[in-house]
């Protein structure tokens, strides 16, 4: 219960200034480098990204997910990551997670976390995921995914993702990433 008004009471703050398109989560903004005053935590195992060129070849990258003290947080978020370009260093997906109790808990926030994400981004649109329990929201190149992870019968609760990806950001890193060397192709492994 009590982590339930704290989340009510910090979402709050979301839901306070009204703004035309989505340009950043937690204080971090797309399209810029990121600063060199955000603290880093942790180097987590990349993970990979696919895309699809014009021609119908399918590539599939992997890019650092960086654990970090965001400039802004939110109390309900006790842990937060963000992929980079790999030679411009611009953020182009931030990630944060929750822990709740129980998946009604996290269900609970995850609509008021959508209700409050709607109110600051009227100009957005919502679109739910058939057969899979979360929605994004969409807002110029940015689509944002809220959702919930049951982690039962585990030890870990229940848990809330909130996932913001810009795709000018993520087609710059794909870019960057066609451009660098270690993408040569050899016969290790084969």
């Amino acid at each position: 219960m009590k982590k339930m008004i704290f989340a009510a009471f910090s979402f709050m703050a979301i839901g306070s200034a009204v703004s035309a398109e989505i340009k950043g989560a937690f204080g971090i903004s797309f399209g810029e480098t990121i600063s060199e005053d955000i603290e880093v935590l942790d180097v987590r195992q990349s993970i990979p990204i696919t895309s699809e060129s014009s021609t119908g070849d399918t590539w599939s990258f992997a890019f650092q997910r960086l654990q970090i003290v965001p400039p802004v947080s939110n109390s309900i978020f006790l842990d937060y990551e963000v992929m980079l370009t790999p030679i411009s260093r611009v953020p182009f997906s931030v990630t944060a997670y929750g822990e709740f109790e129980n998946l009604s808990n996290c269900y609970a926030s995850q609509r008021r976390v959508i209700k409050l994400l709607m109110q600051k981004y009227p100009d957005a649109t919502i679109e739910d995921m058939p057969y899979l329990p979360y929605q994004v929201i969409k807002s110029g190149s940015v689509s944002v995914s809220v959702m919930c992870i049951d982690h039962e019968p585990s030890s870990v609760n229940s848990g809330l993702s909130i996932i913001y990806q810009d795709e000018v950001a993520r087609t710059r890193a794909i870019d960057e990433r066609l451009k660098t060397k270690d993408l040569e192709v050899t016969s290790d492994g084969f």
